[in-house]
């Protein structure tokens, strides 16, 4: 990232990063494998015949219990969502408690009359205990919880996904449009796949090939936007996209599979103790300072491809040293614009 700040600096307000998107999971992990379900039953003495009965009759308990709650703090009953897709709040109402002006646009914000004043409300993600605070929902998104399963059973929360977003917000729109033709450029003709390991964090061999221990899959997609281009390479289930939307180029790292990493941490059930060893993340809440370091990571490498630089005092871009590395067919491509590669690619 710093590399890119440095190129297109005079051109660029300010860099902000933090958790664009995180999906929690709720786990009662005694009763979600068959023997601690059946123990659970036995305790309870509910017959296995009845147990389907059980389930549904404690279900719409359940639901007329939050139905309840509902009508009684939002004076509205249940609303059910037709999509999973909402938008993110919880920085702008923030930045309009502290009195901050700032411009919107869905999830991004295009402007701010205290850029310094963003960065600090993100980075209180890192220091928020997601466990105490998951655990104060449970009784309102669950109030028959201590009847329906008694005192001895709680929630492990885990992170089921994750997307971190690095967004640079261009003073000028223009600069980002050149910018992004010259990344789609390179998207076309540069994406080697040791690049992309890279970009993940995955080591390759001298002659950039990956090792024989990699056993995963690599895949890019560049779509055409109303808004811009969005350049997305997969690694797995794990991936890293870059886009462009008015004056905000965002690159933005999603994590499926936190396995896929490795950071040094304490090995599960150790003290605080014993040292730290090179082990693979988990999906568990625990993790979730390493995770936004192992996608910060990634969007820094992504950032700094090394293949684009700012000519010296005229608004153009091109490809570096590293990107003219090429054969003499593909210099049509390198001549080539943003809409007529996409076209080529149809």
């Amino acid at each position: 990232m710093k590399q890119l700040i440095k190129a297109f600096g005079d051109a660029i307000v300010g860099v902000s990063s933090g958790f664009d998107r995180i999906v929690f999971q709720g786990m009662i992990r005694p009763v979600m494998y068959p023997e601690g379900a059946m123990g659970f039953f036995d305790r309870r003495r509910i017959r296995f015949k009845d147990a389907r009965k059980w389930v549904l009759e404690q279900t719409e308990r359940l639901v007329s219990a939050v139905e309840e709650c509902s009508l009684k703090e939002c004076g509205e009953g249940i609303t059910y969502l037709p999509s999973s897709k909402i938008r993110k709040e919880t920085v702008a109402r923030q930045l309009e408690q502290a009195g901050v002006g700032f411009e919107r646009l869905g999830n991004k914000i295009l402007h701010l009359d205290d850029f310094d004043a963003m960065q600090p409300l993100l980075d209180q993600q890192l220091r928020t205990s997601w466990c105490s605070l998951l655990d104060s929902f449970v009784p309102i998104a669950f109030p028959t919880i201590t009847s329906t399963l008694g005192t001895d059973l709680r929630y492990t929360w885990t992170l089921w996904q994750s997307e971190w977003a690095s967004d640079l917000m261009f003073k000028d729109r223009r600069d980002l449009d050149e910018v992004m033709n010259a990344v789609v450029r390179h998207a076309f003709i540069g994406g080697h796949p040791e690049r992309l390991l890279r970009y993940f964090g995955h080591p390759v061999k001298k002659n950039g090939q990956p090792r024989r221990s990699f056993g995963g899959s690599l895949k890019t997609t560049v779509i055409d936007l109303d808004e811009g281009y969005r350049i997305r390479h997969w690694h797995g289930s794990n991936s890293v996209k870059l886009y462009n939307e008015v004056n905000i180029l965002r690159i933005e790292s999603t994590i499926n599979n936190p396995g896929a990493f490795r950071a040094y941490r304490h090995k599960q059930g150790a003290g605080k103790d014993a040292a730290k060893e090179l082990l693979p993340l988990r999906k568990g809440v625990a993790d979730t300072t390493l995770r936004a370091w192992a996608c910060q990571g990634i969007n820094d490498r992504f950032a700094d491809h090394g293949v684009i630089r700012r000519l010296p005092k005229v608004r153009r871009y091109q490809l570096t040293a590293l990107g003219r590395q090429l054969v003499t067919t593909l210099q049509a491509a390198l001549a080539a614009s943003a809409q007529e590669l996409m076209a080529l690619a149809a």
